[in-house]
């Protein structure tokens, strides 16, 4: 261990005791913090004073007490600390320094200090690097789990999918299949794949793979096997050819290839967290508790990505702030900065946990809980900018609706339920936006009489059904991707979704029906209208209450250039490219 680090042990463990940066310790109390022997504790401060750390005046005698005088205040020395890492891009070191005892007067200023040079851009000697933050560590990576945006966008960097949807023309696309074809009488497609195309460990990719994967997400107990419910069975009778049957018609099957969760990984080698092998335009270098790198993958089988190295580093915040990615730009100057709003297709809204008996399973309450949440109120109450209060999860539909809800009204709702006072608990993701929809949503319920607690999780346990199983109502969101049709049956088919794990019978059966129609309508005109039938169902049954559409504000870097934002708030990092000032000689 290196004597900075027994410095910092031995002073955070004694800071409460400092007088003027001096110390009175016996060798064996400090023995015991530095986990050590006294004979070697007393090398340990011989050589912090050898250099120049501190001052060591050893006590005489069996049991005396030594002073300690630091050269430096630990504000200065804990500065000067992060400087040096930051320098020397030590940054696995700075996040390791930043997760010591600290005080929390010093903490904050020292994290606002690697939060700017963390979101930052280097492009030295043909080696283009983006940096940037996480506010909190990654969930799993695995394609079949993935179901929160930032990991899924990250997912498809690394991995990649039989075909595409394109965004711009609302499209599907070839990608590892240069062609496909449907023989409808059978219900089979057939794929034909590229030949050439390697994974990040050097295997070639074959159909071998792509039956491994589709099989793994049918089998493995993930909440994304829906995609895979209506296979009978894969068959690859070369290595470049996959028939795919299915039991009956899907006209969406294709937009279900598109999806992250359809991610091919290597035929018999499973998911390993620490060893993550795909075969995208970027593969992992490392992924450990401070963040995750990803470097250009040389031998992609479509043009390799311009920016050569990409860095996420997770660090911890000292309040409740909204998590959302971030294009560096916190190191440039106001006109260096560009701007874009991205308009978000999807809502927040609140749900009922029909699982759970109780109260929400009475329509009557649920109808008061309507009228009670006025999105126009919170967003004008809580000076929400960029915000449209909801009442589809388009937020075209919304702005054509006009409406309006009544406290009077809620207050009649009420008295025909069955409430009789009863605590609700209310779930939400410990989050600055959440925190504030759910501190207003309690205190609107108390003016009614309606007891609300409420419950802040984090959206590390989003996957783990018990940590919300004592809910009574949630506050959550859907955030559509492009492909509006697939994101819109992800919604009701996505397990880890909660308006889908939130519904019982006969509920859950009414859903399904709607929902399979939908899949297996090839118009597209009837599938909106069939989107618009099963929307007002759920408002006519108050299964969960629209809240509101957000638009995105996004700030990056002038240097940065093809920056695509995308309704998750991600740019695809393939394309962006760091274009170096002009200079002229």
């Amino acid at each position: 261990m290196k004597s900075n680090h027994y410095y910092l042990e031995m002073r955070l463990a004694f800071y409460s005791d400092e007088r003027d940066r001096m110390l009175t310790k016996s060798l064996g109390e400090i023995a015991e913090v530095l986990c050590c022997s006294t004979k070697n504790a007393k090398r340990i401060l011989t050589k912090l004073e050898d250099n120049q750390s501190i001052i060591y005046s050893r006590g005489r005698g069996r049991g005396n007490k030594s002073t300690i005088t630091f050269t430096c205040s630990l504000e200065h020395y804990l500065k000067s600390q992060l400087k040096s890492y930051i320098k020397e891009e030590k940054f696995e070191e700075a996040l390791a320094l930043l997760k010591m005892p600290i005080p929390a007067s010093f903490k904050e200023s020292l994290t606002e200090k690697l939060h700017r040079h963390v979101n930052s851009l280097s492009s030295q000697q043909s080696l283009d690097v983006i940096r940037t933050s996480l506010k909190r560590p990654l969930s799993s990576m695995d394609p079949a789990f993935v179901s929160i945006s930032t990991e899924s966008h990250i997912v498809k960097q690394v991995f990649d999918t039989l075909v595409i949807f394109n965004d711009k023309t609302s499209t599907i696309e070839p990608h590892l299949a240069h062609t496909w074809e449907y023989h409808e009488e059978q219900n089979i497609w057939t794929f034909y794949i590229r030949k050439g195309i390697k994974f990040h460990n050097g295997k070639s990719l074959t159909s071998e793979d792509i039956a491994y994967s589709f099989t793994r997400l049918r089998e493995i107990d993930s909440p994304n096997k829906w995609l895979m419910e209506d296979v009978i069975s894969i068959q690859t009778p070369t290595p470049y050819v996959v028939h795919i049957i299915l039991n009956k018609k899907n006209t969406l099957f294709l937009h279900y290839l598109c999806a992250s969760n359809a991610s091919i990984l290597p035929a018999g080698q499973g998911f390993d967290q620490s060893k993550i092998i795909g075969s995208g335009p970027f593969f992992i270098k490392s992924f450990n508790e401070h963040g995750l790198i990803l470097g250009a993958f040389d031998s992609y089988f479509k043009e390799r990505a311009f920016i050569d190295r990409i860095e996420f580093w997770y660090i911890p915040v000292q309040e409740k702030v909204d998590i959302h990615y971030e294009l560096p730009g916190n190191e440039a100057t106001h006109e260096q900065l560009r701007e874009l709003s991205v308009p978000e297709v999807g809502c927040t809204y609140i749900g009922f946990n029909f699982k759970k008996t109780g109260i929400v399973r009475d329509l009557y309450f649920r109808k008061a809980i309507f009228e009670l949440l006025d999105s126009k109120a919170l967003i004008d109450e809580l000076g929400k900018e960029l915000k449209l209060p909801a009442s589809s999860f388009f937020p075209w539909i919304s702005r054509q609706d006009n409406i309006r809800k009544s406290l009077e009204q809620a207050k009649e709702y009420l008295q025909k339920s069955s409430y009789h006072g009863e605590t609700l608990y209310l779930y939400f993701f410990d989050m600055k936006d959440s925190s504030e929809d759910a501190s207003w949503f309690q205190k609107r319920c108390r003016f009614l009489g309606i007891h609300v607690e409420l419950r802040p999780f984090s959206i590390q346990h989003f996957y783990e059904e018990t940590e919300t199983e004592s809910a009574d109502l949630i506050l959550m969101g859907e955030i559509f991707q492009p492909d509006i049709d697939f994101s819109f049956t992800a919604a009701f088919k996505n397990s880890s979704c909660f308006i889908n794990r939130f519904l019982t019978e006969p509920y859950r059966h009414m859903a399904d029906e709607k929902v399979n129609q939908f899949i297996s309508e090839h118009s597209l005109e009837k599938r909106r209208l069939l989107m618009r039938e099963i929307e007002e169902w759920i408002m006519q049954e108050h299964l969960f209450i629209f809240n509101y559409h957000s638009d995105r504000m996004k700030r990056y870097h002038g240097l940065l250039e093809g920056v695509s934002i995308n309704s998750f708030g991600w740019a695809d990092f393939r394309d962006i490219w760091i274009k170096p000032p002009l200079q002229l000689t």
